[in-house]
């Protein structure tokens, strides 16, 4: 009897575990973004899982979510609030994308070879689009 319900108290911990470890993986978001370079700005378009289609953006270093530009300094909100969260630097043709929340990935470099090549990015990857 003893046995039986350590092995009852061992499967309902056991069974506990699995649950809580199950919701604290994140859920990834689903998203596609090419990105590509206009004159002086990088144009993004998004065909998945944004609330936006395009941007053209100067700044060489920038956050971007499902809603667009993201400020994420002192502000959690925006965090919390965002399905994907993506740091983006660019440095002449290369770009570092880090993916802070959303992703599958943590870090991802390219580099768009010229102003008709494009990169496609989501929640797994990037591929090379001509």
């Amino acid at each position: 009897m003893k046995n039986h319900f350590r092995f009852s108290i061992l499967a309902v911990l056991f069974s506990l575990a699995f649950i809580l470890d199950c919701n604290a993986q994140e859920k990834k978001a689903s998203f596609e973004i090419s990105f590509s370079i206009d004159r002086n700005s990088t144009a993004l378009k998004c065909a998945d899982g944004c609330t936006w289609n395009n941007l053209f953006i100067k700044s060489k270093s920038f956050h971007l979510n499902q809603t667009g530009m993201a400020t994420i300094e002192n502000n959690k909100d925006e965090v919390n609030r965002s399905e994907f969260l993506i740091g983006v630097t660019r440095k002449g043709n290369k770009f570092i994308l880090t993916g802070k929340k959303g992703t599958n990935w943590k870090t991802l470099t390219f580099e768009v070879s010229n102003k008709d090549s494009k990169v496609v990015v989501d929640e797994d990857g990037v591929k090379v689009s001509k």
